[in-house]
């Protein structure tokens, strides 16, 4: 019976302990992928749901809208139907730019597909308010115009009425910056977390 060699022996030690290695090197190689693409998931759907408390928000709105602009401002019919309609242009840009987020498979997914439908996501949020704050200020002037035609407001009254509408509108306008700088983070997130299981 053939002995086996002391240098042999520590060669076949040694050689089994590298398996063993490489095995828990992969082992925590697919852990750790697995744990990045739950939190791009986790990150995902809080996307979703932010999307989700816009178009109830702005679903709201256009309930409340006609009510308070007829009754209370006098506003002409024009002008609730042209609000109505921004209104419906906000919730549908929101559903389109969302929807190619809700579609994907973060668990199982190709990360090039993910990492592109992300990137395009994130360039749709950076340019909204270029589309958003002149679509406003044109609402604004135009319904400072209603208000005054249509109730035949003071100078005085009109002034102090119009200035309540502008800081209305510069605050929520700061709160709808921020939640689309929000939204720009959470996709630069997801895209260096994709980053990092590409190297």
């Amino acid at each position: 019976m053939k002995t086996v060699e002391a240098p042999e022996l520590e060669f076949i030690q040694i050689k089994a302990e590298l398996q063993a290695l490489k095995q828990l090197v992969s082992e925590n190689m697919q852990l750790n992928e697995s744990a990045i693409r739950r939190a791009m998931q986790r990150k995902a759907d809080e996307i979703n749901w932010f999307a989700m408390r816009i178009i109830i928000m702005c679903l709201i709105m256009m309930c409340c809208m006609p009510t308070i602009f007829y009754k209370f401002y006098h506003v002409a019919t024009a002008f609730i139907l042209a609000s109505e309609l921004m209104m419906l242009i906000c919730i549908v840009a929101t559903v389109v730019m969302h929807a190619s987020v809700r579609s994907l498979d973060f668990a199982h997914g190709n990360l090039v597909d993910v990492a592109d439908r992300m990137s395009r996501f994130k360039r749709q949020y950076a340019r909204w308010p270029r589309i958003g704050i002149p679509m406003v200020a044109l609402w604004l002037g135009w319904l400072m115009y209603e208000i005054y035609t249509g109730m035949g407001y003071e100078n005085q009254e009109f002034f102090f009425l119009c200035t309540g509408l502008l800081c209305g509108a510069v605050l929520g306008g700061s709160i709808g910056f921020r939640m689309n700088r929000r939204m720009v983070r959470k996709a630069d997130e997801v895209l260096e977390e994709i980053r990092l299981l590409e190297r």
